[in-house]
């Protein structure tokens, strides 16, 4: 290794301008790329995978379409006024007009079911055209009198509102015109936008993009129909997502300039010397250009996830650079310019290779999560590190080379020391007391980590007084929550909604000459027609060909389906658990084609408070034919899929989770799964998100193991010992689960996106570790005694493992004081491991080493190396 490393110093040397000028176009290449890379969302590839819950939703989506919805919330006290309804029709009209909303449904759409001779007439609660006081609250009465629209479209005071709003979420929906006209014009603004509109996969994360934005002028929206400000409330999936790109964008850049600053005083007051400060840059600013430039052309864009990255890598870059100038500046103390940078190399080349090697295991880890964001982040980040390993070990020696520094003082870091030499006393004296107060913290963060809760709601997020949290707060106390969710029921067979193979006697494969008999308690089936085929009136002439005869006495039977959905809508509005939302209701609203059925019977003149089956086939062809809209939301037209929809307050992952388990057993007993069929479960973009999330667990367990096997298996080998490998993995676990397990000590819920530091956490957290232990064994390779080895290990890397560990956790701290909560806990979670870290590694090393646990170098060897 000596020799190879003498051979890079001689070979960058002789071709200094060269390799600078290698090194400078791969900076401008990795420049140029990312001028076109985009900071994108990545939530569309957080749900969609190949879990069978998401399968299920997929098939769901091909069969009702989106349940991509946006709701915009209305604070009005004029609502129920002639000038309320007026701004509210004209929002309406403006968000219809919007090019990628697929449906529109706000107060003046509902509708109502009312009887007429011979049959019913289907018409709004709210008429069209101007109407005086007295009608608008007359069709305010008639709407509480009713009660299904009440709280969802109507808050109990009547000042309170919601338009939703379907938007296009399909590979078919950006074939629609007016669809691909609005990608185009999106695409326009956006780096690559155009190569995105070549694939199709390119198109739907571009419809995802369109969607967002388009969400996020629901402000502009509102204000141009006559709201204020502080009357709009929009929410949702695309406009919680958006808000994420928005915040990510706006901090993005401050936060990358705090940090970059922090680390240049930092770097100042450690390193006392203008030069070797502008040497760390002149690595670490392009190792975050190739970062963003070549990992985020890897990914297709930077989501907001990976947003983190420049200002990890910026930190992180800077540790090499710090442990190679530090080292040259002690050598050079003794040594000419040449042999001090060859002597600093040899120290801590191999240190720093090793370092960076397992920073990248570290990040690599991140590829077991089966989250594309998660991913995603490890890509931008690996580059980043590698990035940094290249620039330090070929910039920095050709600048020293052409320019000088300054000789390390010793008095510069005297205060240092004098902490060094404390830490060696202590591991001498008392090392079995050291190691037993470093298993009893272990023991203590364990038992946060028992006690931590996981929880991610996007809405939680943000800040309390952020838009975003109050429209949540709006939603949950005003009306009837802003989550949408959905049960998809499967009856096996077309028509099997409407039972009609258990009311149709046969078929008979001739014209019909006798009217169709009527349901046995003498309603007529009026409107069969278009369920079965068949027109009562026409004449025997114009028939088809097929007769289909029904069963009077089946088709009397209630519809089972119908019974079942209102039972299951009244045990899902009665659901409580105290460990969810605090006993609360969960869900607000339930809907199904039972309310319309139910409402389309009594206008019948039904006794019943359900239609039979018959009856129920009959009014649903009527339903539709009288101009009731809103039916295919909840049956499909071959009638074989059902589908319940729920409204229900922001829950996070956690309680998701929670109230699924409940209520699916549930669910499945009422609704059991044909065969062949789709099963029965709680469907819908947030709930799918949920438990994806909650499935996570296992995957970072996964990650983190993998990590520490191979970083166990690296220390193995470098060392030769399988005994220094597992060793050195002790004092470097507490460091890890410190940094989450205080979170759960404290009581706070955690984030699933800080989770993914975990693995990050130990690949930075055991550079200390290995730098100490490479320097321990090259003193003691040169034949000094354990006591002696361990302090010149202190002095010399010990100084460096300071000053480094200072500024992770001052680089790091900056992320603390992101109003986005992921930023945040990062900003809690790297320092206290990276704190941590430097404590055992100052500490806990030593007294493992002088209770020889770590045999870095056999008596063999050192008898070996005197001689």
């Amino acid at each position: 290794m000596t020799k190879l490393l003498e051979l890079w110093i001689h070979f960058m040397l002789r071709h200094r301008l060269k390799t600078l000028g290698l090194m400078f176009s791969l900076t401008a290449a990795a420049a140029a790329l990312g001028s076109q890379v985009e900071i994108r969302t990545a939530l569309l590839d957080m749900i969609k995978k190949s879990s069978p819950r998401a399968q299920v939703y997929d098939q769901m989506r091909e069969i009702f379409g989106s349940d991509t919805a946006m709701l915009i919330g209305i604070e009005d006290a004029q609502l129920a006024t002639p000038q309320g309804l007026e701004r509210l029709r004209a929002l309406r009209a403006i968000v219809k007009a919007q090019p990628l909303v697929t449906d529109v449904t706000s107060l003046v759409d509902l509708q109502r079911i009312d009887p007429e001779a011979g049959g019913l007439e289907v018409r709004r609660f709210v008429p069209e055209g101007a109407l005086s006081q007295a009608q608008i609250d007359a069709a305010v009465a008639q709407l509480r009198k009713d009660g299904l629209f009440v709280p969802t479209f109507l808050s109990e005071d009547g000042a309170a509102t919601a338009i939703i709003a379907e938007l296009s979420s399909s590979l078919e929906d950006t074939r629609k015109p007016e669809v691909e006209q609005a990608m185009r014009a999106f695409a326009k603004g956006i780096p690559g936008g155009s190569k995105l509109l070549t694939t199709d996969e390119g198109k739907l994360s571009l419809l995802e993009a369109a969607r967002m934005d388009a969400a996020m002028q629901a402000y502009e929206w509102a204000e141009q129909a006559g709201y204020d400000r502080a009357q709009i409330f929009p929410t949702g999936m695309p406009v919680s997502a958006g808000f994420l790109l928005e915040e990510t964008r706006r901090h993005m850049g401050p936060f990358f300039g705090v940090t970059l600053l922090v680390i240049c005083l930092l770097l100042a007051v450690l390193l006392r010397s203008a030069k070797a400060v502008i040497y760390c840059l002149l690595v670490a600013l392009p190792a975050v250009v190739w970062a963003v430039g070549f990992g985020g052309t890897i990914n297709g864009r930077i989501s907001i996830v990976a947003a983190m990255a420049p200002m990890i890598v910026l930190v992180l870059s800077v540790a090499n650079v710090v442990h190679l100038v530090g080292q040259y500046r002690f050598e050079r103390s003794r040594k000419d310019a040449k042999e001090a940078l060859l002597a600093a190399f040899q120290e801590v080349g191999m240190a720093c290779f090793l370092t960076s090697l397992t920073t990248l295991i570290g990040f690599s880890s991140l590829r077991f999560i089966p989250l594309v964001t998660a991913q995603e982040l490890g890509v931008v980040c690996a580059v980043g590190v590698v990035a940094s390993f290249l620039l330090a070990f070929t910039v920095v020696p050709i600048l020293i080379s052409y320019s000088d520094l300054a000789p390390q003082v010793a008095r510069q870091s005297k205060k240092t020391y004098e902490i060094l030499n404390w830490c060696q006393n202590v591991a001498r004296s008392a090392p079995k007391r050291v190691i037993a107060t470093s298993l009893g913290l272990t023991a203590l963060a364990i038992a946060g980590l028992n006690a931590l809760v996981i929880d991610t709601n996007l809405d939680a997020k943000f800040y309390d007084d952020h838009p975003v949290a109050l429209a949540a707060d709006f939603f949950s106390e005003r009306l009837s929550g802003g989550l949408t969710a959905e049960v998809l029921i499967d009856t096996g067979r077309a028509g099997g909604a409407l039972e009609r193979d258990a009311f149709i006697q046969s078929v008979e494969k001739k014209a019909p000459t006798t009217p169709i008999p009527d349901a046995s308690d003498g309603d007529e089936v009026i409107g069969i027609e278009d369920e079965f085929g068949i027109e009562e009136d026409a004449p025997a002439a114009a028939a088809p060909a097929v007769t289909e005869v029904i069963d009077a006495q089946a088709g009397a039977l209630p519809n089972r389906y119908l019974a079942e959905l209102e039972a299951a809508a009244a045990e899902l509005k009665a659901f409580r658990d105290p460990n969810i939302l605090d006993g609360k209701p969960v869900v607000i609203g339930a809907f199904s084609v039972a309310d319309i059925a139910r409402r389309t019977h009594q206008a019948m003149g039904g006794e019943t408070a359900l239609p039979s089956r018959a009856q129920f086939a009959a009014q649903l062809a009527l339903f539709e034919d009288q101009g009731g809209e809103g039916l295919n939301t909840f049956v499909d037209d071959d009638r074989r899929y059902l589908r319940m929809q729920l409204r229900m307050p922001s829950l996070g992952t956690r309680n998701s989770v929670a109230f699924m388990k409940a209520v699916e057993p549930q669910l499945r007993e009422r609704f059991p799964t044909p065969p062949g069929g789709i099963k029965t479960q709680i469907n819908g973009i947030d709930i799918l998100l949920s438990d994806v999330i909650e499935a996570l667990g296992i995957q970072l367990y996964i990650g983190f193991a993998f990590a520490a096997l191979v970083i166990t298996l690296v220390m193995s080998f470098v060392y030769n010992s399988w005994r220094v490998g597992l060793a050195s993995m002790m004092p470097n676990i507490l460091p890890v689960i410190s940094g989450i397990g205080i979170l759960g000590l404290i009581g706070l819920k955690i984030d699933i996106d800080a989770l993914f530091m975990v693995s990050i956490a130990l690949g930075i957290a055991v550079d200390d570790t290995i730098h100490f232990l490479t320097r321990y064994k090259l003193e003691r390779t040169a034949g000094l005694d354990k006591d002696e080895a361990i302090r010149l290990s202190l002095h010399e890397t010990g100084v460096g493992i300071v000053r480094t560990s200072i500024i992770l956790v001052m680089g790091f701290g900056v992320f603390l004081f992101s109003p986005y909560l992921t930023f945040k806990y990062v900003g809690l979670i790297l320092p206290t491991t990276m704190l941590m870290a430097v404590i055992a590694d100052m500490l806990v090393i030593p007294a493992m080493v002088y209770l020889n646990w770590i045999p870095v170098v056999s008596e063999e060897g050192l008898r070996g190396a005197r001689a």
